[in-house]
């Protein structure tokens, strides 16, 4: 099967149902996108069953998961391919270029809120899965499929949908698709990626904002304070001061660390994204803090007025979002435990505090010697021409439940790039990102096949 010569001819129709897709305002973070969530989880049901698939909508207490499979032979190996078609929101809007919801191409790259995170993944994956089907191959192949709606809100609710139909998950080999390649000159595979754990914390001084002047270095202000305490969070080292954050981990050793490429390109991130400085942590390379290295960060802060002009107020309450990116063996509950108990005894007990627990999930990290791993290197091999192996600095919250649930070895690919602006304004995915990752992924699961 001449892969690009099947994508050649059916283009012009893949792009005009990505664009379909990509219309969706799919933002899971918000009450009032139910609507849009449902409508469309239900478009990517028809689809997948127009490709071949045999498709369920699984309803839990949260946004519904998409399952969907094609089972040709019970002693044949088993690929589980992962992805997700709820977005980020699009704020702020007004440094859009383009319409956040309306696909729109310029210079040979889509600009869509989701795109690239992770509606273009998934549907290159979903390309290569109908490709792969009208070859002699498939009958030696079972295929599942696995697209959530809520991975941009820490796939709140799937842990309890994936235990309800776990006997279903079970596959030789998990395909996470929801990672990048670095670069087309130096492509990588991630095998790893961080964990996560997300936060809210408020704090609360007086029933009202107050006059400035009146009361101003009379009443304590909950923002001075919050912004102190957060402040102390992390050391002018890069060092986590919060007791017991370092407690569970499991260094990697140096013959695993011998087997990842940490290269680091200061000057191509500039490039992507204009940072100004960067962050240091003592006695650990750039790579080395942005992918084993567990950190404490600060997502949001607000309080008082922020609108246009001036006035002058004390706030009466302070927020912030707040997360932590961990490594193997930290526990996310018990890191938001500790984060609690270290805000609580910094600040002075009359305030009022409240703490809310958005979610989390753990970090993995995978073998470059499975089979999983090995075929994926040599499917991106034959398409980029080589391939090293990473880790993600990121965080999918739910890996360590489907590897669970799977029992199977696992990867995580896909054509993400650093200057995609995933999670901001402009937010886009090339053309050439789409189709590489769609070759990729045809020729993994021919080989997965032909190795089985």
């Amino acid at each position: 099967m001449d892969y690009d010569k099947w994508y050649q001819k059916q283009e012009k129709e893949i792009l005009a149902d990505l664009f379909d897709y990509l219309r969706f305002k799919s933002v899971s973070a918000r009450p009032e996108a139910k609507p849009d969530l449902l409508a469309c989880a239900e478009w990517l049901v028809k689809y997948l069953e127009k490709a071949g698939l045999k498709v369920e909508l699984w309803h839990g207490s949260g946004h519904p998961t998409i399952f969907a499979e094609r089972i040709v032979n019970p002693k044949a190996p088993t690929v589980l391919c992962y992805g997700h078609y709820d977005v980020q929101p699009e704020d702020p809007v007004e440094l859009w270029q383009t319409a956040p919801f309306e696909p729109t191409m310029l210079d040979e790259k889509i600009y869509c809120r989701g795109v690239a995170d992770n509606k273009g993944l998934n549907f290159m994956t979903i390309q290569a899965i109908r490709a792969f089907l009208e070859t002699s191959q498939k009958d030696k192949l079972n295929l599942k499929i696995l697209i959530e709606g809520e991975e941009e809100m820490g796939s709140a609710t799937l842990g309890e949908t994936l235990e309800k139909h776990k006997d279903r998950l079970k596959a030789d080999h998990l395909l996470i698709v929801d990672m990048g390649i670095r670069s087309f000159d130096k492509p990588a595979l991630a095998i790893g990626s961080r964990g996560i754990m997300t936060m809210d914390v408020s704090l609360k001084n007086m029933d009202i904002d107050v006059h400035s002047g009146a009361l101003g270095g009379v009443v304590l202000n909950p923002l001075r304070v919050l912004c102190e305490v957060l402040a102390k969070a992390v050391d002018n080292k890069g060092k986590v001061t919060i007791p017991g954050f370092y407690k569970d981990i499991q260094p990697m050793t140096p013959e695993e660390k011998a087997r990842i490429d940490f290269s680091f390109d200061r000057k191509k991130i500039q490039e992507d994204t204009g940072v100004r400085t960067f962050f240091t942590m003592e006695g650990k390379t750039p790579a080395e803090a942005n992918y084993i290295e567990p950190i404490f960060e600060i997502n949001g802060m607000w309080g008082g007025y922020t609108g246009a002009g001036f006035k002058t107020v004390i706030p009466r309450e302070a927020h912030a979002k707040l997360s932590a990116r961990l490594v193997p063996h930290q526990d996310p509950k018990k890191i938001y435990e500790a984060v609690c108990h270290f805000i609580r005894a910094n600040v002075p007990k009359e305030m009022e505090l409240t703490f809310h627990y958005h979610g989390g999930g753990g970090a993995i990290w995978g073998s470059p010697l499975s089979k999983t791993t090995t075929i994926m290197q040599e499917a991106t091999k034959d398409v980029l021409g080589s391939c090293d192996f990473v880790l993600a600095g990121g965080s999918i919250p739910i890996t360590t439940e489907l590897v669970k649930y799977t029992k199977g070895s696992f990867a995580m690919p896909g054509t993400g790039l650093d200057s995609d602006a995933i999670h901001a304004p402009n937010e886009h995915f090339s053309l050439k990102q789409f189709k590489v990752g769609y070759l990729i992924m045809a020729k993994a699961l021919t080989r997965f096949a032909e190795e089985g």
